[in-house]
């Protein structure tokens, strides 16, 4: 990851907590039916964050460690995990290509919505020698406003071309080329996995207008270093196009949460 995207991630941390929705339970339940889990085994969470998978999976494992490149993430996610009692759990500031420098075996590897931000060949090719025999790799993401079909998505959407440029942007750059162009089936398969499992997983959430800015602050495509001296009029914008289609300012959000799992191919 360059340097630009760790000031980005810096800039956004504080709004993590608030503005990004859990991962749905019901997630973590295929991954529960596919890996082996259990006080002898271990979780590696790479791009934790704030630790919205590896928090949630801390008591399916005996070990939990999870890494991240901002170390403001890392500093809050080891709060958060002192304050649940958590002391099974080890996070470190490492970057996502760096993993192998970790001591294994792990039984599950994750990524959240963070793979993009890294070098997706370096990283996934760095899993094969930490995973233990039959353990295998989870890609979890959450749908972004960005390509919802609902009303005021769309209209978010066309607000955020308005101030941002008509390509979705990914830090300094735009979000095709940050994945290279790869999808992460191909590039699971490309550094020897087998994928053996992936779906969808439905959530629904009411939000708020202040929700949808404060969760656009968190997005790699319109945050509050990429609009600068803008972030006032682009809120005035973006608050009275919502406005206009619900007086209210409340909102019916499905994002859906998907996921890969692979394993090391025979």
């Amino acid at each position: 990851m360059s340097a630009s995207s760790e000031d980005y991630f810096r800039s956004s941390a504080g709004y993590y907590t608030d503005y990004r929705k859990p991962y749905p339970a019901a997630l973590f339940e295929p991954m529960r039916g596919s890996f082996q889990t259990g006080s002898e085994n271990a979780l590696l969470d790479v791009g934790c964050g704030t630790g919205q998978i590896a928090l949630p999976l801390r008591d399916d494992f005996g070990r939990v460690v999870g890494v991240d490149l901002s170390q403001e993430m890392i500093d809050y996610v080891n709060q958060r995990s002192e304050e649940l009692g958590a002391t099974n759990t080890e996070f470190i500031q490492l970057a996502g290509e760096e993993i192998g420098s970790l001591t294994g075996p792990f039984d599950l590897i994750t990524y959240g919505s963070a793979l993009h931000w890294m070098d997706i060949r370096r990283s996934l090719a760095a899993c094969g020698d930490l995973l233990s025999e039959g353990g295998g790799v989870a890609i979890l993401a959450m749908s972004s406003i960005w390509g919802g079909k609902a009303d005021w998505e769309q209209a978010v959407v066309r607000v955020v071309q308005k101030w941002m440029g008509d390509d979705r942007r990914a830090g300094s750059s735009t979000f095709n080329s940050s994945t290279n162009g790869v999808s992460f089936e191909d590039a699971l398969v490309n550094a020897g996995f087998d994928i053996f499992n992936s779906g969808v997983v439905e959530a629904s959430y009411s939000v708020d207008i202040p929700f949808i800015i404060g969760h656009l602050y968190t997005t790699s495509y319109c945050n509050r270093d990429l609009l600068g001296e803008n972030v006032e009029a682009f809120e005035r914008d973006l608050s009275q196009t919502l406005l206009e289609l619900n007086s209210v300012g409340e909102f019916q959000w499905s994002p859906g949460a998907s996921y890969i799992f692979g394993r090391k191919a025979a």
